[in-house]
């Protein structure tokens, strides 16, 4: 085997790499080595993320060839015994579920081993990762490939492309440091993998290989702890060095010094990717609109804008506002000055602003203090950052949900400037406020649609919504002795214009003083009638005109309402749809008889003699009608519109899907509930927040339902009743709180009628404590106000059943309720146990390393790390791990063998069989599920014996240290541990046949199962 071959690993994107390297004698098995990868922004997603969450049941799908599966998290697509088959357009797994899991346990052990292989050669060794697709990839999605790999370690990459006229086939060129550019004749056909350019091939490999080794300068640090190394140069000097190297135009060197400094901010290279400043197509259309001029494709377009643009003033980008960014500083409207040049050159750094639609300083202050243009163009607005409060109002006006865009920045830039709207920020938001999407293009997004009024219609005297009619406001313009330019040709630019600051209201459709009389929260307010009606009363159903009818209640938020939806079928009778729930029409003319009967007038005369208050029938003009007073009926369509059926027998009510404990249980719990009950329909209903970070944990067959945007508008106190009319009305057997705030509150205040109902049940994991050493948290907020209504309240240890019945003085009965359901561990046993690995390893540092992870916040004490990390200098401390609820903490002088890895999502992506001892000091807890899962993996632990933890770390399966105990006890037991590891291993064991034993799904389902069956005797 040639040796120098061997340090080459595949990225993808398919096999033909894997295929030249068996040509080649090298048969060394790697994650990407026989894999498909969907593209650059892939392979680095899945490696800084670890391949967390990869390869998991639930997110693979038939990748087509009958045997491929596809990981729909990772974008990647691995070989597989999970065979498929054509049906149509779509391919099926051949096997039932249950086969593939069975097929899967053996693939994913074999996808773990791979990863953690790949991470392992990335970190610790200098491996040159191989790139290529067949259509080709782009310099800068290889140049951040190559930051994702370097970034970790000492890898390099080589890209390998089609070679052009302009480069021989099987030659390289160095882009930056650690990463080279290969030229191939051609690639293996994507259904003939295995018919690679072989020649070709080993010419760039020893060509590349060549240049890594010449290279005199290292790019990163290789002494950096094992597996942690840091890069010594940021990814801007990586760039920097790219900039230095790239090679200049002959013309170049014909410019003045100024515009030298001007090509290096307009050329592309000095950028990644598109120059933001300078876009050819808006330079040739600028160049031919202005000079009757067409750009020579021959000629390269910076250098005739040099030569030509500039002196012409041609402005070549989308992005700046010439016009305005002159008139608006002064030092420059007299200086003859070129607004886009002086902005490149200076006013960017000075904080000008180059559009009214940029400003930098709200910019810095919303955005973590990215006040640069050139940040928003080319990150911020991808992100849909609003690069000023002017953007953001007017989504507001607009109540357009959609993401803000670069494309949306452009347009309203163009409007501002082209001679054909000329509409500026205040012009754009009165429109706004008299715009209405559905009387356009209903179905399109709103920001869309406005545009297409604005581009398509706004010329051509087509209302923007049921509140302008162009004849009306042309009348009232006359009457109100408005100037005439332009009254005839645009009625609403002429009332964007002047009408306006005028308060014509341009519709019989408001009678502004009616709408005064009738609302005195508002009458003396000096603010327009009008505006306030089109901006709130509208939504908050404030009749605009007199005149009698029903109460309608109205959506909140809605954009579309009750009185729009009248107007719609005024306006559109043949397009309109009863879309929403409304007074029929019908049920109002028989309001109009039902008054005028002598009937009604009969019963007023004989309620008046008895209570004058009562009034005369001819001042009422709001009556109720149910069910459409109900300002919830509209939220209640809307909710259940989102049930995938009409029936549950099983809720689970959490906040959110995220990282932590209570949502993985609650996973867990949907799981057990339909293994129990398997014909039964489960929902697992988020409350708090949309937030669903972890779907892998979530059962196929388990419903998942959001209806916190519904509860975020109502609140708490009145979102309850949204809620109970959801269980009502899906009648539902039985009700599961996992953490839920809302559902807490509902069971407190309504938990009488709700247990009449479903029965009620809930889950309590442990207390808070508050800086003073009191309980807080959810048993101490709750419990007592609902256990009476719960037919159980389930724990996860038997700790806080004791806790709770000695704190509350809880009788037999009551204290029967409280049943302790063990959570069950989520990963097979590994084996050999990690600690047992440690004990045979020989490098003997392995046992002087203490790994700890959690949150670097007040309840997981992170202080006395720091402080064992510094009592114990021969001994070093990875910590991974974030500030969530608390401020971050000020670590800059930490002891230099404390060395912070920032965070993981799986344990799997740790590298645990490096580490002497896992360390946990919590304050307090209830069974921590991070505890459980070292467990299965066989690590050896010292814990705080806080909480439930004793109910797993003994002096039998680890070191439990007591929760008085001083920082001496905590150094004795590490160094016990670390100085024993075979004692440790022993313990590590135990505790993993502890764990098999009690935390598992049998145990798990067996309670439960008890539990379900004295629901008929309740």
């Amino acid at each position: 085997m040639k040796n120098w071959l061997s340090k080459f690993e595949s990225l993808g994107e398919n096999c033909e790499f894997g295929f030249v390297q068996r040509a080649l004698g090298i048969n060394t098995s790697s994650l990407f080595r026989w894999a498909f990868v969907d593209s650059e922004d892939a392979i680095c997603e899945a490696i800084s993320s670890n391949f967390s969450g990869g390869f998991v049941f639930e997110n693979l799908e038939p990748a087509g060839a009958g045997t491929m599966v596809r990981d729909r998290k990772l974008q990647i697509a691995f070989h597989s015994k999970q065979a498929s088959v054509q049906h149509g357009e779509f391919w099926e797994f051949v096997h039932s579920n249950s086969e593939r899991a069975l097929l899967f346990k053996e693939e994913r052990k074999k996808f773990l081993y791979l990863a953690g292989k790949f991470i392992f050669n990335l970190e610790k060794n200098d491996q040159i990762y191989v790139l290529k697709r067949n259509q080709g990839i782009k310099d800068d999605a290889a140049l951040r490939v190559h930051k994702t790999i370097s970034s970790r370690g000492n890898g390099r990459v080589l890209y390998v492309v089609e070679a052009t006229s302009s480069n021989q086939p099987g030659t390289v060129e160095k882009v930056v440091p650690g990463l080279v550019k290969g030229f191939i004749d051609r690639f293996a056909p994507i259904d003939q993998s295995d018919n690679p350019s072989l020649s070709c091939w080993e010419s760039i490999l020893q060509s590349a290989s060549k240049v890594f080794q010449e290279e005199s300068t290292t790019i990163h640090n290789s002494s950096a702890p094992l597996m942690f190394s840091q890069s010594t140069n940021s990814v801007e000097q990586l760039y920097d060095l790219k900039h230095q190297t790239k090679a200049k135009p002959a013309w170049f060197g014909h410019l003045v010094e100024e515009d030298q400094a001007l090509y290096e901010l307009l050329s592309p290279s000095s950028h990644d990717g598109d120059n933001p400043f300078f876009d050819k197509e808006v330079y040739a259309k600028n160049l031919f609109s202005l000079t009757g001029e067409k750009l020579p494709s021959s000629e390269n377009a910076l250098q005739h804008w040099f030569k030509i643009g500039k002196k012409k003033r041609i402005v070549p980008t989308r992005f700046f506002d010439e016009n305005y960014y002159i008139e608006t500083n002064s030092d420059l409207r007299n200086a003859n000055c070129f607004g886009f040049v002086h902005f490149v050159l200076h006013g960017n750094n000075e904080g000008r602003k180059p559009t009214e639609w940029f400003d930098g300083e709200y910019y810095s202050k919303n955005y973590a203090g990215a006040r640069d243009y050139h940040h928003f163009l080319t990150t911020g607005a991808s992100l849909g950052y609003f690069p000023s409060y002017g953007t953001e109002r007017l989504y507001f006006l607009l109540k357009a949900n959609e993401k803000f865009s670069l494309e949306v920045f452009a347009l309203l830039i163009t409007i501002g400037t082209d001679p054909n709207f000329r509409l500026n920020s205040s012009k754009l938001e009165a429109l706004s406020l008299i715009f209405m999407p559905q009387w356009h293009n209903a179905n399109g997004k709103i920001i869309n649609s406005f545009f297409h009024y604005i581009f398509n219609d706004f010329n051509s005297n087509n209302s923007p919504g049921p509140l302008f009619d162009t004849e009306i406001y042309r009348r009232k313009a006359l009457e109100a002795n408005l100037p005439l330019t332009g009254l005839s040709a645009n009625a609403v630019l002429h009332w964007l214009c002047y009408g306006f600051e005028a308060r014509i209201v341009p519709t019989e459709r408001f009678d502004e003083a009616f709408y005064l009389r009738q609302n005195q929260d508002i009458a003396a307010s000096p603010d327009w009638a009008f505006i306030h009606y089109v901006q709130h009363g509208l939504y908050e159903g404030r009749p605009g005109l007199p005149g009698r009818g029903f109460n309608q209640a109205e959506y909140p938020n809605a954009t579309f309402t009750y009185q729009h939806q009248r107007w719609f079928e005024e306006d559109f009778a043949k397009a309109y749809d009863h879309n929403l729930e409304v007074v029929p029409e019908h049920l109002n003319d028989r309001l109009e008889k039902a008054l005028k009967s002598e009937q009604i007038k009969e019963i007023f005369l004989k309620a008046q003699a008895l209570d004058p208050a009562v009034g005369q029938i001819e001042d009422i003009n709001l009556f109720m009608l149910p069910p459409y007073y109900d300002e919830y009926s509209s939220l209640h369509s809307i909710m259940k519109s989102r049930l995938p059926r009409l029936q549950y027998d099983s809720v689970v009510c959490v906040p959110w899907i995220r990282l932590g404990g209570a949502d993985l249980v609650a996973g867990l719990l949907a799981k057990s509930l339909l293994r129990l009950r398997p014909e039964e329909k489960l929902l697992i209903l988020r409350t708090d927040s949309p937030l669903f970070e972890r779907s892998d944990w979530i059962p196929d067959r388990a419903d998942v339902v959001d209806i916190s945007d519904l509860i975020a508008q109502l609140g708490y106190e009145r979102g309850v009743h949204l809620f109970k009319v959801l269980l009502s009305g899906i009648a539902a057997k039985r009700v599961f709180n996992v953490n839920s705030k809302l559902c807490w509150i509902a069971m407190r205040d309504h938990g009488s009628y709700m247990a009449k109902c479903f029965k009620n049940y809930a889950y309590l994991f442990c207390w808070d404590r508050l800086p003073s050493g009191l309980r807080a948290g959810y048993p101490a907020e709750f419990f007592a106000g609902t256990i009476d209504h719960l037919a159980a309240c389930f724990t996860d240890t038997e700790y806080l059943k004791r806790e709770l019945g000695d704190l509350y003085l809880l009788p037999p009965t009551t204290l029967k309720k409280i049943t302790p359901l063990l959570t069950p561990a989520q990963s097979v046993l590994r084996l050999p146990a990690v600690a047992r690995e440690v004990a045979w390893q020989k490098d003997p540092s392995t046992r002087r390393r203490v790994f700890w992870g959690g949150r670097l916040d007040r309840q997981k004490r992170f202080p006395l790390v720091i402080e064992l990390a510094r009592r114990m200098p021969d001994v070093e401390f990875f910590c991974w791990g974030a500030s969530v609820l608390d401020e971050p903490l000020d670590l800059s002088d930490a002891p230099s063998n404390l060395l912070m890895q920032g965070t993981f999502k799986s344990f799997d992506d740790l590298p645990l069989s490096n580490a002497g001892i896992w360390l946990f000091t919590a304050l307090w807890e209830g069974m921590p599920t991070t505890l459980i899962e070292l467990a299965t993996r066989g690590m050896g632990i010292v814990a705080s014996a806080v909480g439930g933890v004793p109910e797993l770390i003994t002096d039998e399966t680890g070191w439990p240290i007591a929760e008085d105990a001083s920082v001496d006890d905590y150094e004795e037991a590490l160094r016990d541990a670390l100085k024993n590891p075979q004692k440790t291993a022993e313990r590590a064991e135990a505790l993993q046949r502890h764990v098999e034993y009690r935390y598992n799904d049998s145990v798990y389902d067996s309670v439960l199962s008890e539990q379900l069956k004295l629901e008929s005797e309740q």
